[in-house]
């Protein structure tokens, strides 16, 4: 859980946006939204990727703010290489019964914003599968850039209440890193 709160923070910070597509549909129930559809569509159309030599942190969401004003995801990959080496095509179990390979947290920090909660929405994945058909690893190719994936049947919860505060997602992403200068906010 400490790896997916940390991923929220660095991910904030700026990163090269990327081209693609993707459809995530999120089913929840939080004590911090208020009276909002239980079932909706994140209507993901912004993609990028952190990466620390090995490691990268895949933020999809909507527009382009900054996560404590946006709906998204984040998903860690902590060995991108081992991922495409031995995982491609296979799905990759989450959550603390899982197969330790990747990390997803869910944040609705637009849809619940500082009108509605007083704190940050975030749910970290106990459940569920992520199987990649494509990742970007720089350290075993930086030309593939494709990130290709499915999520399917993800149970997340917030982890201080999970009987108020809980989701399930699935849904698919499919776009080309941009390497090159950070995105920014404004012209």
């Amino acid at each position: 859980m400490a790896l997916g709160l940390c991923a929220l923070a660095v991910a904030s910070l700026g990163c090269s946006a990327g081209v693609g597509d993707g459809s995530i549909e999120v089913d929840f129930l939080s004590s911090q939204c208020g009276d909002y559809p239980e079932r909706f569509n994140l209507g993901v159309d912004f993609f990028s990727i952190e990466h620390v030599e090995d490691l990268l942190e895949i933020r999809v969401q909507h527009g382009s703010d900054f996560v404590d004003r946006s709906d998204g995801i984040i998903v860690t990959v902590p060995q991108a290489s081992v991922v495409q080496n031995s995982w491609l095509g296979r799905p990759i179990r989450l959550g603390p019964d899982g197969d330790g390979v990747v990390e997803l947290a869910l944040y609705l920090n637009e849809t619940c914003g500082p009108a509605i909660s007083r704190r940050a929405v975030g749910f970290q994945a106990i459940a569920g599968e992520v199987t990649f058909d494509a990742i970007y690893a720089p350290s075993v190719s930086d030309n593939e850039t494709l990130v290709d994936a499915r999520f399917e049947g993800v149970q997340l919860n917030d982890g201080i209440d999970p009987a108020e505060n809980r989701a399930t997602l699935d849904g698919w992403i499919r776009f080309y890193h941009n390497r090159g200068r950070p995105a920014q906010r404004f012209p």
